[in-house]
């Protein structure tokens, strides 16, 4: 009887071969006797549908096969070595509705069965499956087979189907702690939500991030202190995600605990949390990062102050204000720095309380928070410091200029006239370069006065020039000074006081000579150029070629920077190579700060030492200063730094050897270099060494704040001894500090101190604490540690007494490692 029946499918299935040839009825037919035939036809059928014309009227027969009781025969074929049975046999699994499709369920342990036919089929019948069944599997899967009922689960899992998940959160396969993690976090459930974060302190990476994420997708703020907990996390993955769900969370709640992973020792670790603090730290959290202006840890304190720069706000400022009376210098320092960069009406009182302060820094830095409010209330007090205060004259008059209102116009004019030399200077050259276009007729006679007053710009042979043709007074005539506003300092106010009553401000008063404001250009100062034609010339940026003084032919540019531009010349009178520095136009125009460093050559020309770079002469180019001295083909150390990284031990002794040389020269002929650093270090191919720019740092230490003004620091922050930077005296002792701090970076192969800001780099060197060289590297003899950690010693007693004696020192560690070797 099977015979007979294999023999009747067989010819049947012939007839579906013939498909397109024979009637639709007789095709009709042969489907209904191989329906008819039952489960004796599926080997047939199954046979037949690598045929072209066979195959889709066997599909639709086997669809209707498909049963439970036949299931067997379709799970052998998916096993087939031919494509296109397995394929068709998907295709039928796929839409028969005549099985239950759980019945395919154990095949996911059959290795057999192909594991992309069942998946193609249980995404089919998805609405057909229970979630429940398919977790009881989980356990025991392989992990192909897993992947498919996590991804038939994201789709039909139930709360109830979740909560029996829950457990699997433990399983010894950390990719099934994964996966689950994953799903469930796909919605928010208590006893999930709890679980997870049990895997935030898993032990494989992988399953830690999925925990991190999850937390931040179900938005679970109950686990931001064990979030923050994961900055410390060894895996950088892990920690990114918990910086970004952090974030995301923006939970003020962190804070406190983000503030003790600040005196984290890894230096990625603080980074990160400060990342998050600059983000989180809202409204709400104000009260924490003041108090942490409190902590112990100097790092805690700059990043709070950072935090709360950053968060700006009336409730910030209200926080911070009443810090600036601390005992504390520190705190009063961080304060005034924080409303320098959150600049608030609401703190003009309590910084201008601030100018009396006893610190130079808090006193100078309130000048500038001061301008940035642009509170009328501080004039007054600006210009009577201004008046008796050479130190912060400048400042004064700067912040005057950002307030810029009536009444800062008619200090400023008033400055004019000052007793006090910085004052005068200063105002003189913030008045010229005020506009009196579309100013009210009182302000452009006052300001047409204060400029008939200062005349030229004493020392710098520029004269004075104005953007408008012609200022007017009232009556169309010449505009003349009215009365000074400040004539008795003491007793008088400012605000809105014009000239005196019944004054015409086109009249000038007895003895002054009327003055015309239409401009005058005055005559240019030459500037030649190769050809000695008058043309005009950008001393930052001149062409190779370019002949000045006809003596000195550009050859190249060597270097520019804050100072100004480096070039190699040739000089004409000598016939041979040398090095032009041209002073930037703060210092070129600048009679002060010209005296200041001529005063500075008169000495450094006096250092005559094979590590010092000779200077010649300070030359007036017209309209520029510019300084010769020795050439030497060198690259600056600096620049070895950033291509080598940290140096051989030998070869640094070497090279810091000859630096102390060449400052124990000038220390001798009582010259201080005050910004001893990579840049002014060059160094020959045979390391033979020359110490640049002596006496530069000098001559900026009258233009604005000793802090930051422009670029232009008494000093490089990273460089800087303790005393630069308090203000105290300073002494040779500064340079070997800087010393120090060289010889640590080439041993080390970063800085010992770094920081965002130059405010945060100065802290550091006040507060000290350098992470020790012999952390970072190991072939740094004890002796040697001991040596550098002198030199950087924050009390300038317990460094070496003088440049000679560090270079003895050196020397002397250098040949022991010699002897070593």
């Amino acid at each position: 009887m099977k015979l007979l029946r294999q023999v009747q499918a067989s010819r049947a299935v012939d007839k579906l071969k013939q498909s397109r040839r024979v009637p639709a009825q007789e095709l009709k037919q042969a489907q209904d006797e191989l329906l008819s035939l039952g489960p004796a036809s599926i080997p047939a059928l199954l046979d037949c549908l690598g045929h072209g014309e066979a195959r889709g009227p066997a599909i639709a027969v086997l669809e209707r096969l498909a049963t439970g009781g036949n299931l067997a025969y379709f799970v052998e074929a998916l096993g087939s070595p031919s494509p296109a049975v397995v394929s068709a046999v998907t295709q039928v699994l796929e839409t028969s509705t005549g099985y239950d499709p759980h019945a395919l369920l154990p095949h996911l342990f059959d290795a057999k069965v192909p594991k992309s036919a069942l998946d193609a089929i249980f995404s089919a019948r998805m609405a057909d499956l229970r979630p429940l069944a398919l977790i009881d599997l989980l356990p025991d899967l392989s992990k192909e087979a897993r992947a498919i009922v996590f991804r038939l689960l994201e789709h039909t899992a139930d709360p109830v189907a979740k909560q029996r998940m829950v457990p699997l959160l433990n399983h010894e396969d950390w990719s099934m702690r994964m996966q689950v993690t994953r799903l469930l976090a796909r919605s928010s459930e208590p006893a999930s939500n709890t679980a997870i974060r049990g895997l935030l302190h898993d032990q494989h990476a992988t399953a830690r991030l999925e925990a991190v994420k999850a937390i931040q997708n179900l938005g679970e703020r109950a686990a931001v202190p064990e979030l923050v907990a994961m900055l410390r996390d060894p895996d950088l993955k892990v920690q990114t995600a918990a910086i970004d769900a952090l974030v995301n969370l923006a939970d003020s709640a962190a804070v406190p605990h983000l503030l003790e992973v600040l005196k984290d020792e890894s230096e990625y670790v603080r980074r990160a949390a400060v990342e998050v603090l600059n983000q989180v730290a809202t409204p709400a959290a104000i009260l924490d990062l003041v108090r942490a202006l409190r902590d112990e840890d100097w790092w805690v304190r700059v990043r709070a102050a950072d935090a709360l720069g950053a968060l700006g706000g009336d409730k910030v400022v209200d926080a911070i204000v009443a810090l600036l009376t601390d005992p504390d210098d520190f705190i009063r320092r961080y304060a005034v720095e924080i409303l320098n960069s959150v600049a608030s009406p609401r703190a003009a009182e309590p910084l201008i309380a601030a100018l009396e302060d006893d610190d130079w820094w808090v006193r100078e830095r309130s000048i500038d928070a001061l301008g940035k409010t642009k509170d009328v209330r501080a004039v007054q007090p600006l210009w009577e410091l201004a008046e008796k205060d050479k130190s912060t004259a400048a400042l004064c008059v700067q912040a005057l200029a950002m307030i810029g209102d009536s009444t800062a116009v008619q200090a400023l004019c008033a400055l004019v006239a000052s007793h006090l030399p910085e004052a005068k200077r200063a105002a003189t050259e913030v008045v010229r370069s005020l506009s009196l276009v579309n100013r009210p007729a009182e302000e452009r006679a006052l300001l047409v006065a204060a400029i008939a007053q200062s005349g030229r710009v004493e020392g710098t042979g520029i004269p004075l020039r104005m953007e408008s043709r012609r200022s007017a007074g009232p009556e169309g005539g010449r505009v003349s000074p009215s009365p000074d506003p400040f004539s008795a300092p003491s007793t008088r106010r400012l605000g809105g006081e014009g000239p005196a009553p019944g004054a015409r401000p086109d009249i000038a008063p007895a003895g002054a000579t009327p003055v015309d404001s239409t401009p005058s250009p005055g005559p240019a100062a030459p500037e030649l150029s190769a050809k000695g034609a008058s043309k005009p010339l950008n001393f930052y940026d001149l062409p190779a070629d370019t002949v000045l003084l006809d003596r000195y032919r550009i050859l190249r540019t060597i270097g520019k920077g804050g100072f100004g531009a480096v070039y190699l010349v040739y000089d004409a009178a000598i016939q041979e190579n040398m090095t032009l520095k041209i002073l930037n136009p703060q210092l070129s125009i600048d009679d002060l700060a010209i005296r200041r460093f001529v005063r500075e050559l008169k000495l450094t020309r006096k250092i005559t030492h094979k590590n010092v770079i000779r200077i010649y002469d300070l030359l007036d180019l017209g309209g520029a200063r510019a300084v010769s001295m020795e050439y030497f083909p060198g690259r600056d150390l600096g620049k070895i730094i950033k291509r080598s990284g940290r140096m051989p031990i030998e070869r640094a002794l070497t090279i810091m050897a000859q630096v102390c040389e060449g400052l124990a020269a000038a220390h001798i002929a009582g010259v201080i270099h005050r910004d001893v650093k990579p840049a002014n270090i060059l160094v020959g191919d045979d390391d033979t060494v020359k110490i640049v720019d002596f006496g530069l740092a000098s001559a900026r230490q009258h233009i604005g704040s000793r802090l930051t003004k422009s670029g232009l620091l008494v000093g490089t922050p990273e460089y800087m001894a303790p005393e630069q930077i308090n203000g105290s005296p300073v002494d040779p002792r500064a340079d070997l500090y800087s010393v120090g701090i060289l010889l640590y970076e080439l041993l080390a192969g970063k800085k010992p101190f770094t920081g965002e800001t130059a405010v945060q780099v100065l802290f550091q060197h006040l507060e000290g604490g350098a992470e020790p060289i012999a952390s970072i590297r190991d072939d740094v003899p004890p002796e040697l540690e001991a040596l550098v950690a002198r030199a950087m010693a924050k009390e300038v007693e317990q460094r070496h007494p003088a440049a000679q004696d560090l270079r003895d020192d050196i020397l002397t560690v250098l040949k022991g490692l010699e002897r070593a070797a």
